[in-house]
């Protein structure tokens, strides 16, 4: 599974290529934000825009570009996090060696 924090989505550009391609279902204005919800594939990414900017409508294809940094993998199974863990003192690092079943 993939899960990207809305603040870390943004809308692409008309000459942007990659990200992730999907449908406005929703816009949720909130004030000092605004949250754009997109389906893509089977499910819903909500991208958080400044209110300040011109939403597509509903119904309108958008490329959601994603910061590749702020990305977080986890396992559809176990739920565990693919990308970090937590060692026995608490200590939080990259994941290297062994998958995330041995170091329940």
């Amino acid at each position: 599974m993939l899960a990207v924090r809305p603040e870390h989505m943004t809308l692409g550009g008309s000459g942007d290529t990659s990200g992730l391609r999907g449908t406005v279902e929703n816009i949720e204005m909130l004030g000092h934000e605004r949250h754009l919800l997109a389906r893509v594939g089977p499910g819903v990414m909500v991208a958080r825009l400044d209110p300040d900017i011109e939403a597509p409508a509903i119904g309108e294809p958008v490329l959601l570009a994603v910061d590749a940094d702020k990305v977080h993998l986890f396992d559809a199974a176990t739920t565990l996090r693919l990308d970090a863990y937590t060692d026995p003192t608490g200590t939080t690092g990259a994941m290297s060696g062994p998958g995330p079943e041995t170091l329940r």
